[in-house]
């Protein structure tokens, strides 16, 4: 083609939507003489290359992301968006109920189809994250506003529907097509928000306000509105039917002793919440079982990191941290000064970095592009002066430059290779001369316009009387 495609130049894609071919690049950009001047594709194909029949995936993803580039889609809000991919996985029977969706059977089912992405530039990307597999998934559901690659989605819709002209018709179909994201912050807005209880303390006190409407009124749980009156000394009717006074007694002395709330709500038979809301509900209860559990803690802390110091001596601090990130973090914030007098214990381990480049390796390896550089300019008939920032700049100028003496057989081969100001207009001049010969007529000054020389040297005045006989110079 004499022409460049869009559809080729869209992420993701390796192979062309029409023909079914891999894509290469067949351009140097490198070798350009003009640099600002934008590089036309050629007209004509090499007969020699034969084009490489591409995989079915890669085909069937180029086809999908060149027709959702000409399908002149409108803006589609997010909340709209992701009830079309919900209705979509009710479908396929991927949902456990209305409003719940099967999220470990979708990414099952989608590293199927696709064959866990093989032959995807960004496979890695898509199938790991930093926390979970295939947390994209995730998010397109449960975080709609979030941006989330174009890929991430094609890869989704072709799961779905298979191909653009169904998502469009099922976004056209789908029910509550108008609301907007505009309507949908407003919607937020409206929802539940934390309330501040100095800001409230008039009504928290107001005991003509039962618990439940002010939890109402206030947006938040009626828990809440309990242990906030409870801790104003207001008196709150017990729950008669499921705690007694001498079951809370119980959860008090229990929490007291250090047990933590899950083994006090199994010993009780209560519900773990009930618990922490009794908890909460006693400062003092709550100061005694915060202090034990952080005596608790810490000894815990101790016995671990002096356990990994023991272990683990010879290899160092930082090995010792990288076992028990979250035990050194929690000594740091909390007992600095035993971690300090530990940490100086362990003789520190100094190892010598290693170079992470093989320059000799990478010396041979320029030397040889340099050289294969050089005979390809070499072979035109008109090339420019080799010079040494022209070859530089084809192997990389600020990393020769920055490692002289780590790259000695490359610069060698530089200083042999480069061509002299002299040379160069030498080589102009019987390039000229070889054109010209024949014209007795022509000037001196004429041969020198033509080599675009303007000024002959002592070197160039010898070259012409040796070679040309020229005696008026």
């Amino acid at each position: 083609m004499s022409y460049w495609h869009r559809s080729h130049h869209l992420p993701g894609v390796t192979s062309c939507y029409l023909h079914g071919i891999n894509l290469c690049e067949h351009i140097e950009i490198d070798i350009a003489r003009h640099r600002q001047q934008i590089v036309l594709a050629p007209s004509i194909v090499d007969p020699v290359r034969r084009a490489n029949k591409s995989d079915s995936r890669q085909e069937n993803f180029a086809k999908i992301s060149h027709e959702l580039l000409f399908s002149s889609l409108l803006e589609i809000a997010p909340s709209h968006r992701t009830s079309v991919y919900e209705n979509g996985l009710r479908n396929l029977g991927l949902s456990k109920s209305k409003r719940r969706i099967d999220l470990n059977g979708l990414v099952h089912e989608l590293r199927s189809f696709h064959n866990n992405f093989e032959g995807y530039c960004c496979q890695d990307r898509l199938l790991s994250s930093q926390l979970q597999p295939m947390r994209w998934v995730r998010e397109i559901f449960a975080r709609p506003s979030r941006a989330i690659h174009p890929i991430c989605h094609l890869l989704l819709i072709e799961f779905l529907f298979k191909d653009i002209a169904t998502f469009r018709d099922k976004l056209m179909g789908c029910q509550g097509a108008e609301i907007s994201d505009k309507d949908e912050v407003i919607s937020r807005k409206k929802s539940k928000l934390p309330f501040d209880p100095d800001r409230n303390k008039n009504k928290l006190s107001d005991v003509g306000i039962s618990c439940r409407l002010l939890a109402q009124e206030l947006c938040t749980s009626v828990t809440s509105i309990v242990q906030l009156r409870r801790r104003m000394g207001i008196l709150v009717s017990e729950r008669s039917k499921t705690i007694t006074q001498t079951k809370r007694k119980n959860v008090h002395d229990k929490l007291r002793s250090g047990m933590s709330p899950v083994s006090v709500s199994e010993q009780e038979n209560l519900s773990v919440s009930t618990v922490y809301r009794l908890l909460h509900e006693s400062p003092e209860v709550e100061a005694v079982h915060k202090k034990i559990k952080g005596e608790q803690e810490l000894d815990r802390c101790r016995k671990l990191w002096k356990h990994l110091c023991k272990k683990h001596r010879k290899e160092g601090v930082t090995k010792i941290r990288s076992l028990a990130s979250a035990t050194y973090h929690w000594l740091y914030r909390n007992d600095k000064a035993w971690l300090k007098e530990m940490c100086n214990q362990v003789p520190k381990k100094r190892v010598k970095p290693k170079n992470r480049v093989d320059w000799k390796k990478r010396d041979i390896t320029l030397r040889k592009k340099l050289i294969a550089y050089v005979a390809k300019l070499t072979s035109q008939v008109n090339h420019p002066r080799i010079s040494k920032s022209l070859m530089l700049r084809r192997i990389g100028d600020a990393m020769a430059r920055r490692n002289v003496v780590r790259l000695p057989t490359l610069w060698k081969e530089i200083h042999n290779q480069e061509e002299s100001v002299q040379s160069y207009q030498i080589r102009r001049l019987e390039r000229v001369m070889a054109t010209y010969l024949i014209d007795e007529s022509c000037s001196l000054s004429m041969i020198l316009r033509k080599a675009g020389i303007g000024k002959l040297d002592p070197i160039l005045t010898l070259h012409l009387k040796k070679k040309f006989n020229f005696t008026d110079c």
